[in-house]
C-alpha cells in the first residue's frame, strides 16, 4: 500500500516531519473504522520522523502494544 502517494506527497516532501504525522492519522482512522483497537507497530531507523510518527499514533487512542 502506497501511503505517501495516497496522500498526496511527492519528491522531497515524503520524507518531511509533516507528511510522518499526517499518513499515520489517515491510516489511524480507516483501521479504527474497521474496529480495530489495538496494534503492534514496528518502526525502523531514529530520527525526528519515527517521534512524531509515535506522537500521533499515541494521541489517536489505539492502544499500542509493542513499539
Amino acid at each position: 500500500m502506497k501511503v505517501v502517494g495516497n496522500c498526496g506527497f511527492m519528491g522531497t516532501r515524503r520524507g518531511t516531519s509533516f507528511a510522518a504525522q499526517i499518513i499515520p492519522k489517515n491510516v489511524i482512522r480507516i483501521i479504527v473504522d474497521q474496529g480495530m483497537q489495538r496494534a503492534e507497530v514496528m518502526l525502523k531507523g531514529p530520527g525526528l520522523r519515527r517521534d512524531t510518527t509515535l506522537r500521533a499514533i499515541h494521541g489517536s487512542g489505539i492502544l499500542l502494544s509493542f513499539v
